[in-house]
């Protein structure tokens, strides 16, 4: 777990693990430091890296999905806003998207204005940048504080 403003890999999906490293690899996710610390990792080094953090014990169901805010519930439909649940889910997550209960705040609204700005874009089919775009600051906010456990 991490106590910095980075993701906290204990109990992560292994899948996600994966593509992001190489993703930082090949240069598709732009990090300095994980660019470096992934340039020269085998690809039986990225599998044993992925399975190792995903193994270690993670909070995964502490938020209750009833008291989550709408955008994480059911979305915005009238926006074409999909639910956050509806990929970062714990039980019928889409396969890539990692979970997201417990992380960092600042790390979470990093990333999630990484897409909206387009800066980020290691995302399958634009899926989060398409999301992430339409949400206004204040809807950042509630979203961020729900997953990093920041009661309203």
């Amino acid at each position: 777990m991490s106590g910095a403003d980075a993701p906290n890999l204990a109990g992560q999906y292994s899948d996600v693990i994966y593509k992001q490293l190489i993703d930082f690899k090949r240069g598709a996710r732009a990090d300095p430091v994980m660019a470096a610390m992934s340039a020269s990792l085998t690809e039986q080094d990225i599998l044993d890296l992925a399975h190792y953090y995903a193994y270690l014990p993670r909070e995964r169901d502490r938020l209750a999905p009833a008291n989550a805010p709408a955008l994480v519930r059911v979305g915005d439909p009238m926006r074409n806003i999909a639910p956050c649940g509806s990929c970062h889910g714990s039980d019928d997550r889409k396969k890539g998207a990692p979970s997201l209960n417990g992380e960092p705040k600042s790390y979470l609204r990093k990333q999630l204005s990484g897409f909206a700005s387009g800066s980020r874009k290691n995302d399958a089919n634009a899926a989060m940048r398409n999301v992430a775009r339409l949400l206004s600051p204040v809807e950042m906010d509630i979203v961020t504080n729900h997953y990093a456990g920041i009661s309203p």
